[in-house]
């Protein structure tokens, strides 16, 4: 479900039911593709009860709900989604290497230094598909340790490249090119429908 964003001082606040709680996302803020969006937690007083005063909800219960939602998103998946592993299932068969963040690994992260996780925008890493490609992926690195391993978001390696399609996703450009791509994708889908409707009523098609 995708909310109105909402703009606070310039800056956008939140786009996603999913950024607007806690559990169901977290944002570094040395995160490239987020470090821009806070949940609406964070919006407080007057700001927040426009917002939702025009989406028609109690923040209160919408809250609730959602963390419900998220609290059952797996178990449904792992019941609903022939090949859907847990997010437990993933981690007996991750392998941990010395080079990845500390607890995982050995390497710490610097506070001078921004070191940002795999998932904040590398180029190399290759999400996993459903649910559980908001927290694992593939690297995808020639040059990494990690290369070719399943990877929890947070594991990072040395070798991390900030991939520039976010950036060019944000030009007028890049918008243009993503909602001809969305339509592409839809086109394709109502022509793989059709062939089914066709195919459970012409046997012979």
């Amino acid at each position: 479900m995708v909310a109105p964003v909402l703009k606070v001082h310039g800056e956008v606040e939140w786009n996603s039911v999913t950024q607007l709680t806690n559990n169901c996302g977290g944002y570094a803020a040395n995160c490239p593709r987020t470090r821009r969006s806070v949940g609406l937690g964070n919006v407080h007083g007057r700001q927040r009860e426009e917002a939702l005063k025009k989406l028609g909800k109690d923040w209160g219960q919408w809250r609730k709900r959602i963390r419900r939602i998220c609290g059952l998103r797996c178990k449904r998946e792992l019941r609903l989604t022939p090949g859907f592993q847990s997010h437990e299932a993933l981690w007996k068969v991750t392998k941990k290497l010395p080079t990845d963040f500390e607890p995982y690994g050995k390497r710490e992260r610097s506070n001078r230094t921004i070191q940002p996780d795999c998932s904040c925008g590398c180029r190399w890493y290759h999400i996993l598909a459903g649910t559980q490609g908001q927290d694992w992926g593939v690297c995808g690195n020639p040059k990494s340790p990690r290369r070719g391993l399943l990877t929890f978001e947070h594991q990072g390696c040395p070798k991390f490249e900030l991939d520039k399609r976010w950036d060019y996703l944000k030009s007028a450009a890049g918008k243009r090119a993503l909602k001809r791509f969305k339509q592409g994708e839809r086109e394709i889908q109502e022509f793989n429908d059709a062939q089914q409707w066709i195919s459970k009523r012409l046997p012979g098609a």
